[in-house]
């Protein structure tokens, strides 16, 4: 019996033995592994706590940078061109009407036609409703619902000494004016909004220019125009009809999945290029002193400062309306597009129209007073318009 007994231990104790062996072990060396590297983080803590926490500060530092780029950027660009007027002035030793204003610009709309599917294109041109909205208010709504009314407040006999008549007639002009070539562009790609609706406009609004900014000015002011129109047309051709054609052009090549790839550094070479074309605006602004009076110019500041984000508001709304049916990036694109006054175009055509007549620089002053601000009011709207067109993608 007791060898019985005995036979039966002896089996059970084989089986455990067995069971066990089949049982792996767990490995050591990951445990050892996350103790070493806690006592290391530890050591390190104890001896320079302050680390972690400069660590953590200048992630945030950068975070906060990254995020609001456009605004220090712009306030970066503003203080030097305060302190430093004659660097960014055109003709100057840098050169940027040569560099930013051709190059950089050029630039821009290549990287725009490298980015834009040509179906993008063809559906934003063929976008009748919206291209026909967005010019009807750059050549009807502010010369007749702004220019003119305008003038005739500030004519008054309460307003009448406000400003000088030449002023007004600066302000009319203005306002007969097509879109920016570049800005509008720039702006609605750095907000994230239909760049190809901003381009699309854009060219529209140059093209009609050369014909119904003559028109709208002969209407108010009655004097034969003749305007280089050839050389106007082979401008807006070579500044963004052929950078947007060999982007393009660059999509059937490795260079659009190079662009893809890097697609986060190349819209902050558009906003760069931005504040560059701000920076060389402000320069060129203060440099070439306007013959206003000081009154006269703060009272003007004022009025397009409050007419410009009045435009903005209003437009924004208006092409927001449920009944047009456009998406958040449309609305966004052709506000900027119908907001937005040339002066490439303006500074050209006001000095051809009315050469000789003694009171050109009170015409320019209202367009060198506005380029400036509207790329400025423009910059900072960016980041408030880029959420606005994130909260309506998201579900």
């Amino acid at each position: 019996m007791s060898a019985d007994n005995n036979r039966a231990r002896l089996l059970r104790s084989n089986n455990d033995f067995k069971f066990q062996s089949d049982i792996k072990p767990r490995s050591k060396t990951p445990r050892h592994f996350l103790l070493s590297r806690r006592l290391t983080l530890n050591v390190s803590r104890s001896i320079n706590p302050s680390a972690s926490n400069g660590d953590s500060k200048m992630k945030n530092i950068r975070q906060f940078a990254s995020k609001n780029f456009f605004l220090l950027g712009m306030f970066v660009a503003v203080t030097l061109a305060r302190l430093f007027p004659s660097l960014g002035n055109n003709g100057g030793i840098l050169r940027p009407e040569l560099f930013i204003g051709k190059y950089g610009v050029a630039f821009v709309f290549l990287l725009s036609g490298l980015s834009l599917e040509l179906s993008q294109l063809a559906a934003a041109a063929s976008n009748f409703k919206l291209n026909f909205l967005t010019q009807l208010m750059t050549f009807a709504a502010w010369p007749y619902l702004i220019g003119l009314p305008l003038k005739a407040l500030f004519s008054t006999a309460l307003l009448s000494g406000a400003f000088p008549d030449a002023l007004l007639d600066g302000l009319l002009i203005l306002t007969c004016l097509p879109t920016t070539v570049n800005m509008c562009v720039i702006l609605t790609s750095s907000a994230n909004g239909n760049t190809a609706a901003a381009l699309s406009n854009a060219i529209l609004s140059n093209l009609g220019g050369i014909f119904l900014t003559p028109a709208l000015l002969f209407r108010f002011f009655g004097a034969s125009i003749h305007l280089p129109f050839f050389d106007m047309l082979l401008k807006l051709c070579s500044k963004v009809l052929l950078p947007v054609a060999i982007g393009q052009a660059l999509r059937a090549t490795p260079v659009k999945e190079l662009h893809k790839r890097h697609s986060t550094l190349c819209k902050r070479m558009q906003e760069v290029v931005l504040l560059s074309i701000l920076w060389n605006a402000f320069c060129t602004a203060i440099c070439n002193a306007l013959d206003v009076e000081l009154r006269h110019g703060l009272l003007l500041l004022l009025v397009l400062t409050s007419t410009h984000s009045l435009a903005l508001g209003v437009l924004l709304k208006f092409f927001s309306l449920p009944m047009l049916k456009f998406s958040r990036g449309d609305a966004v694109a052709a506000m900027f597009c119908a907001s937005q006054k040339t002066l490439a175009f303006g500074l050209p055509l006001i000095n051809t129209v009315f050469e000789g007549n003694p009171n050109v620089a009170l015409y320019c002053a209202p367009l060198m007073l506005v380029h400036p601000l509207q790329l400025m009011v423009g910059s900072a709207l960016v980041p408030l318009l880029e959420k606005y067109i994130k909260d309506e993608k998201q579900p």
